[in-house]
């Protein structure tokens, strides 16, 4: 059962939920959150300040019944909460143009990965390439993903103790 009003204080700020399929086919859902000093740690009034502090936000948060939460660190990189475990992915270094639409690059570039079958660690470097993408170009037309293979190879992934 999810906590409702745990979504919809997400949703008020500013944040994702999205149902995909998973290889299987069946349904999972997937939330997206800033986390710094922000939405998540007032939806579940946690301490968010550290990569290892967001990553246990980000389980506890995924306990109220997400398959996986993704948690956006900006500069910082991004964690993933899944079931298994929680991982940490750095961000790349990029001179950035503009940062709107980073989280929604993030979590495209990890949802395609994902419909392709490819594991959370794939899913996650593919975010952060295609947000990596995103951010060095200023303007609301997409970027080029061309080579986006030799940007994701770049992206560190390591697990993080819960």
């Amino acid at each position: 059962m999810h906590q409702l009003t745990t979504v919809d204080q997400v949703h008020e700020d500013g944040s994702y939920l999205f149902t995909a399929a998973d290889p299987y086919g069946d349904p999972e859902e997937i939330i997206v959150v800033p986390c710094a000093e922000g939405v998540e740690a007032r939806a579940i009034d946690a301490d968010v300040s550290t990569v290892a502090s967001c990553a246990r936000a980000a389980a506890e948060f995924r306990e109220a019944g997400f398959d996986r939460v993704l948690a956006s660190l900006g500069g910082d990189g991004v964690v993933l909460a899944t079931e298994s475990g929680a991982l940490h992915a750095d961000a790349l270094a990029v001179d950035v143009a503009d940062t709107v639409g980073a989280g929604d690059a993030l979590l495209s570039g990890a949802l395609a990965a994902w419909a392709d079958g490819e594991d959370d660690a794939t899913a996650l470097r593919t975010g952060v390439a295609v947000a990596t993408r995103l951010v060095a170009k200023a303007g609301t037309s997409p970027p080029a993903l061309d080579r986006l293979d030799d940007l994701r190879q770049r992206v560190a992934v390591r697990d993080v103790a819960l």
